[in-house]
């Protein structure tokens, strides 16, 4: 494309007249630059007198096979937008990328979404845990779904836009909760933000959207003490009793403690050292003291010598999702105990599964409760916890902290004082 501009005369001032400058081959195949007056006054009538210029020009010379001109061609809008300072990597790769299809008659290898997700997924299999590649199969999943053939398109046509839409899509259309929306939101975000960091993307589209206030989210409850008191009556297994008792009174997560080995356990210091699965990828390393109740149940049934047994070995190997999980074990455990759920989702309205109050992760809460209302401090608590937000994943225990750690797992009631007041409660 040929560039227009004006000259100016000995005194300084600008002609009327516009002229053109642009780059084509000689006679000899040879690059050669050339000056034209347009000898129009309006810039439109220039622009199109220049290009008739260019092309006669062109003809004349004769030379050059029909390649050649079209990378001429190529190269000269390359080196006007250059020119301009507009040119960035994503317009440069444009520029070559014309230029090997005109000369080989193939394109550079460019990513749509359902491309670069795939080659993303790839990589991040080899560094981070099954269940978090799963996760994000699933988000990468749905967006390219609600995309359709448009996931085939260039990954640098998405935009804001698009992002929003899909949010939306997911609120209206699949009425999910906000706090889903706000995950699946992040897994695409954690694809598309790499795909910036390697030039694939000039803009994140992900990068300024902000998290629904999460309004309508499923809040879990803890155990009221009755409650308790009848899920250990009715549960006659060891391994779940086990897997109660130590979810009670250390707060873990059910496939935390479903996977609790023996070297876990530090009968010396009275301790469980553990790596929640949830921080696995930042090494944190929990402490908690065991409660009286605790070591009671250790001493009873002490952990095998071989560090890498599992403590609960009839349920170590049983995942957490699906029919015959350890969640949907739990919840049979609790219906027989004639306890409630209080589901408030069910699967498909906007869930992947039935959402529920009350479940195996509100020992967890229970924990925390218990905590609370023994006047704990919160900085404790998120010790204890997990939750800690001070960020220092390599920080050690001081003797004076596992004191005050000991000192507030202490004070978490009883079994026997538990039943004891529910059996009050119901005194007459």
């Amino acid at each position: 494309m040929a560039t227009l501009y004006r000259k100016k005369d000995h005194t300084g001032k600008t002609l009327s007249n516009w002229y053109c400058f642009f780059r084509a081959l000689d006679r000899d195949g040879n690059v050669k630059q050339v000056h034209r007056s347009t000898r129009e006054t309006t810039k439109g009538r220039a622009q199109k007198k220049a290009q008739d210029l260019q092309q006669a020009f062109k003809n004349d010379q004769g030379s050059g096979d029909a390649k050649s001109r079209d990378i001429l061609s190529v190269l000269q809008e390359a080196g006007d937008l250059a020119l301009k300072g507009q040119m960035n990597h994503l317009s440069g790769r444009r520029f070559l990328n014309q230029i090997l299809k005109i000369s080989e008659g193939v394109e550079m290898e460019q990513y749509s979404f359902t491309r670069w997700s795939e080659v993303w997924l790839q990589e991040k299999s080899n560094s981070v845990e099954p269940a978090t590649v799963a996760f994000y199969k699933t988000a990468l999943k749905r967006f390219r779904l609600y995309l359709g053939t448009r996931a085939e398109d260039n990954l640098d046509k998405l935009r804001h836009e698009d992002i929003i839409g899909y949010r939306t899509y997911l609120k209206d259309d699949e009425m999910l909760a906000d706090k889903s929306i706000n995950h699946l939101i992040k897994g695409l975000r954690a694809c598309l933000s790499s795909a910036k960091k390697r030039n694939l993307l000039e803009l994140d589209p992900t990068e300024n959207i902000q998290k629904l206030q999460e309004r309508n989210s499923v809040t879990r409850k803890p155990f009221k003490p009755e409650q308790i008191e009848a899920l250990f009556t009715v549960t006659q297994d060891e391994d779940w009793r086990g897997m109660m008792l130590v979810a009670l009174y250390t707060g873990l997560r059910i496939t935390d403690v479903a996977n609790l080995v023996s070297d876990n356990v530090n009968l010396k210091d009275k301790s469980i050292v553990v790596t929640p699965r949830k921080t696995k990828d930042k090494l944190i390393n929990l402490v908690i003291p065991l409660h009286a109740e605790l070591q009671n149940y250790f001493n009873n049934s002490p952990p095998s010598p071989f560090g890498q047994t599992p403590l609960f070995q009839s349920l170590a190997k049983i995942s957490t999702g699906g029919r015959k999980g350890l969640s949907a074990s739990f919840k049979k455990i609790m219906l027989k105990a004639e306890i409630d759920p209080l589901i408030i989702r069910r699967k498909g309205d906007g869930a992947a599964r039935d959402n529920s109050e009350l479940g195996f992760h509100s020992f967890r809460h229970t924990f925390i409760t218990s905590l609370t209302n023994a006047g704990v401090r919160e900085e404790i608590r998120k010790k204890l916890s997990g939750h800690s937000d001070h960020g220092d994943v390599h920080a050690r225990y001081t003797h004076h902290d596992l004191i005050i750690l000991r000192e507030a797992i202490d004070k978490l009631p009883s079994l026997s004082s538990l039943n004891g007041n529910t059996r009050k409660q119901r005194t007459p």
